[in-house]
């Protein structure tokens, strides 16, 4: 089978001393490589288009001294900013403030060493809100090993961020908590030992051999007080079970404030207070 070939076709007169065209000499040069080698480049400059169009990143191209030079339809359609003001090192002003130094640092060190920029900062949306991208970039070598140009890409990873940030909170707080629950502990252990050194010698005064009938009496009541305080003790730590288990409904009241509820009014208060610490 014939396949059509690509030709340059060159003409070349022939003339005599005079000037006249005496022939004409047609030249055909085969160039159908050529065209093939240019045909398979542009279409894969339009594949790359397409692509960089289809994806979500942001991608970049700068010269071998690391300025812009080209424009970037994916930067100018994320950030905002046209060609005039992201070209050159204009592309650092849509950083923000605080990451700004240390990107131009951190990139300009790359481009003198001709190692791979990788980074994460954050990058203003054209609506103005900054996102947080990660960003790799690579030097292009010619042969030689000459940096030729270099191309690299920015990807949003702001809601991964986020959710980084806001595991980490929530850590802190379940540390927090375990951290104020261990001092509750700590502080319980101590007021339910508090009543413990009365009863124990309580107990012992009863153990003696012929204890008198003061001192029997004297050691119940002892007992009989320090038990009390227990109770309590242990009653408060059961409302505080339930009111971590949503069983309990505090309702709002007036008393009044005699000598009698006093003691009962600070018990309460002070499991409120603990309550709410907790």
């Amino acid at each position: 089978a014939r396949h059509a070939r690509w030709v340059t076709a060159r003409a070349h007169p022939i003339k005599d001393d005079s000037g006249a065209v005496l022939d004409v000499l047609l030249m055909h040069e085969d160039i159908t490589d050529r065209v093939e080698a240019e045909r398979a480049v542009r279409l894969r400059e339009e594949r790359f288009r397409s692509l960089v169009m289809a994806t979500a990143q942001i991608v970049w191209t700068t010269s071998a001294d690391g300025r812009v030079l080209e424009d970037s339809p994916s930067w100018r359609a994320f950030t905002g900013q046209s060609y005039d003001e992201w070209k050159a090192l204009g592309w650092l002003q849509a950083l923000h403030p605080d990451d700004r130094e240390r990107i131009e640092r951190l990139w300009l060190h790359c481009v003198a060493r001709r190692t791979v920029f990788e980074a994460e900062y954050r990058l203003r949306r054209a609506d103005g809100v900054y996102r947080w991208t990660a960003v790799r970039g690579a030097p292009v070598t010619d042969e030689d090993g000459t940096v030729r140009e270099w191309i690299g890409a920015n990807t949003d990873i702001h809601d991964i961020v986020m959710a980084h940030a806001e595991r980490a909170q929530l850590l802190a707080s379940l540390q927090e908590q375990d951290r104020r629950k261990d001092e509750f502990l700590a502080m319980l252990a101590h007021e339910l030992r508090n009543p413990l050194a009365p009863m124990r010698s309580a107990v012992d005064l009863l153990q003696q051999f012929s204890p008198s009938r003061e001192d029997m009496f004297r050691a119940r009541d002892i007992i009989s007080r320090q038990l009390h305080h227990l109770t309590r003790l242990v009653d408060e730590l059961l409302d505080v079970s339930r009111f971590n288990q949503g069983k309990i409904t505090l309702r709002r009241d007036l008393v009044e404030r005699s000598g009698e509820h006093t003691s009962e009014l600070q018990s309460l208060a002070y499991l409120v207070c603990r309550l709410l610490l907790e």
